[in-house]
């Protein structure tokens, strides 16, 4: 297979009056998808929309770059890219594109918003691309800390942040869309099962979740004296206009921010909520017995189920001053960052 060097481009080109990524594929030109391009070169081996009729899956290698390319109107076709050329390109066609936005307050792509440029740029540059995917090594990516925290007592639709680094993202939580025991299942399949498949946590905001998708990657040298760390990829909810977040984070970290921040929420008195179907003692009470977990507990406090022939699965709490007096005991025996 020979090596091709065509490269990403940001430029007016077709009918278009506005400049836009553009890249040449076999011998036609077709515009790209941003969020796409950004996707690919984060999240190498999976098939991504490219552009339009076409989506893409990457191979990133030493040398090269290996693109396979579903074209509805043609086919699939194979094709080996200069590695340097084509990610530096398509880096530089994402900046462009940003800095573009921010300047004119438009673009090309009509879902493509300053906002969306703003969070783009700020991954682009904690943006980490391994020598070869295949055999990622700890030096190569940049480990960052992770944190959930609502930003205000709970109501219909809650305010929380995630942060990945520098990276924000912000979004709410549904009362009426989110099964707290799905939520809780969710976090123990990672727990139990970490090198099993890619695991997903929902967030639903109205019936459009929020998207935490934990994979398990083996890092090299392997050896004890790096942290344990896994790959987190935040995809938005449809009523966000924010680029995707991707980042290496501590797994353990992770589910034990979601874990506590979820459960602390029902701790804290709110303003205002909203009881006409029932009151908020009885939903904080059950909403937190539904969230509580000994198996996610052992797992950020790093004891090892494995060494214990019996253990309880939960807790039931029975009124609000025994659920806030299990969550200070949780907190103290909790162990330090």
């Amino acid at each position: 297979m020979e090596k091709v060097t065509n490269k990403f481009e940001f430029k007016i080109a077709g009918d278009s009056e506005q400049p836009a990524i553009w890249f040449k594929l076999q011998e036609r030109e077709v515009f790209i998808y941003p969020l796409g391009l950004y996707g690919l070169l984060w999240q190498c081996n999976e098939k991504t929309y490219f552009a339009p009729g076409i989506t893409a899956e990457l191979q990133i290698f030493s040398d090269e770059v290996y693109g396979v390319y579903y074209d509805d109107s043609c086919g699939t076709c194979k094709i080996e890219h200069d590695k340097q050329a084509f990610i530096d390109s398509a880096i530089m066609a994402l900046n462009d594109l940003c800095k573009y936005t921010i300047k004119n307050r438009t673009c090309f792509y009509p879902d493509f918003t300053v906002k969306t440029a703003e969070s783009l740029l700020t991954g682009i540059e904690n943006l980490r691309i391994p020598n070869n995917y295949n055999q990622i090594f700890y030096d190569e990516i940049c480990h960052e800390e992770f944190s959930f925290k609502f930003v205000e007592a709970y109501s219909c639709d809650t305010a929380y942040e995630i942060r990945i680094g520098r990276q924000i993202y912000p979004s709410f939580l549904s009362d009426w869309t989110t099964d707290f025991n799905q939520l809780r299942n969710e976090m123990e399949s990672f727990v139990l099962y970490p090198f099993f498949e890619k695991h997903k946590i929902h967030l639903h905001f109205e019936d459009s979740p929020t998207i935490l998708m934990l994979q398990t990657r083996s890092l090299f040298p392997q050896n004890t004296r790096h942290p344990e760390v896994i790959k987190i990829t935040v995809l938005s909810d449809t009523f966000s206009k924010l680029a995707p977040v991707f980042g290496w984070c501590s797994p353990r970290k992770i589910i034990r921010s979601l874990y506590m921040e979820l459960l602390h929420v029902f701790t804290i008195e709110p303003e205002d909520f909203d009881d006409r179907f029932e009151t908020w003692d009885n939903f904080r009470l059950k909403s937190y017995n539904q969230l509580q977990s000994c198996i996610i507990e052992n797992y950020i406090n790093e004891i090892d189920n494995q060494e214990q022939v019996f253990f309880a699965r939960n807790r039931v709490l029975h009124s609000v001053e025994e659920m806030q007096e299990d969550f200070k005991q949780l907190e103290t025996s909790l162990k330090p960052w």
